[in-house]
């Protein structure tokens, strides 16, 4: 059975083939499939129009209540875990709009465990944003990567030291690339039995 049974739907203008690529990296690194769920128009009253930008936190929240009811399109990759009962269920959506929290200028994701949902936001994961030529293998990785550390923080996973690590703390693009799109083998130990060797 799964890890962890993860639901995935897009949000907004964004190609649900762009998410459905990074789907493959992420099922493959979780060693389960992840469920590719319809694509999801935005919410009103999220948008700060003078700065341009989504408030995540709300994003999330009206997002959260659609995602739950947005119908299955296909589940992507295998079952290969060797991992017995079935994984906590948790779903990220996936944006192209640029998010911020109250605290930040802005953020890559959001989760809130309570919930059980996360939100990644593309926007400056693409080359485009830094006026820079467009690199689909290296956003797809990005994006698997983002999708990958919500899911880990939504199931309680604890933050990794490891910067390699698909579970490592994000503060910028270049601990986005650093990250290899795989867990290190405390976090995939801890996520598959619930224990981490320190």
């Amino acid at each position: 059975m799964a890890v962890i049974q993860l639901a995935v739907a897009p949000a907004g203008r964004i190609d649900p083939a762009e998410v459905e690529g990074a789907l493959h990296l992420v099922a493959r690194a979780l060693k389960s499939p992840v469920e590719f769920r319809e694509a999801l128009p935005l919410p009103r009253g999220t948008e700060d129009v003078a700065r341009g930008q989504h408030k995540a936190a709300s994003l999330l929240t009206s997002l959260r209540l659609a995602g739950g009811r947005a119908g299955k399109v296909a589940d992507v990759g295998e079952d290969d875990s060797g991992v017995e009962g079935a994984g906590k269920n948790c779903l990220v959506l996936v944006t192209d709009v640029d998010m911020y929290t109250p605290d930040t200028e802005f953020v890559f994701s959001l989760t809130t465990a309570a919930g059980g949902a996360g939100l990644v936001s593309v926007k400056r994961m693409r080359e485009a944003f830094y006026r820079r030529k467009s690199d689909p293998e290296k956003q797809k990785a990005r994006l698997a990567k983002e999708i990958l550390r919500c899911a880990g923080q939504l199931v309680g996973l604890p933050d990794c030291g490891d910067p390699r690590c698909g579970n490592a703390t994000t503060r910028n693009l270049q601990d986005i690339d650093t990250r290899k799109v795989r867990l290190c083998a405390p976090c995939w130990r801890w996520l598959s039995t619930g224990t981490m060797s320190i």
